[in-house]
């Protein structure tokens, strides 16, 4: 839950590898985040061929007051990058 930023980068490289071993075809890891560190060894797990950029569904959630959720999708390119991240993913 609380994770320094150097282990929630490791822990996303982690579920990345564990998801690539044969025993894993029927394990789904579902994150809910904010974190860049956890976006971003997803996405060097990508570059580095350690998972397929299509075995990763990046699912946005956004609400503006008085309407109803909105929902997009955004993806990893082959390289690893985020194809669109969401206004102010990021901001504090």
């Amino acid at each position: 839950l609380h994770l320094h930023p150097v282990m929630q980068y490791k822990f996303a490289k982690a579920i990345a590898s564990i998801s690539k071993e044969e025993f894993s075809n029927d394990i789904r890891f579902v994150f809910e985040t904010h974190s860049n560190h956890i976006i971003d060894g997803l996405g060097d797990s990508i570059s580095e061929g350690g998972i397929d950029k299509d075995d990763i569904s990046i699912v946005l959630f956004s609400k503006e007051p008085g309407e109803a959720s909105k929902v997009t999708f955004s993806e990893f390119d082959s390289d690893g990058y985020l194809s669109s991240w969401p206004p102010g993913f990021l901001s504090a």
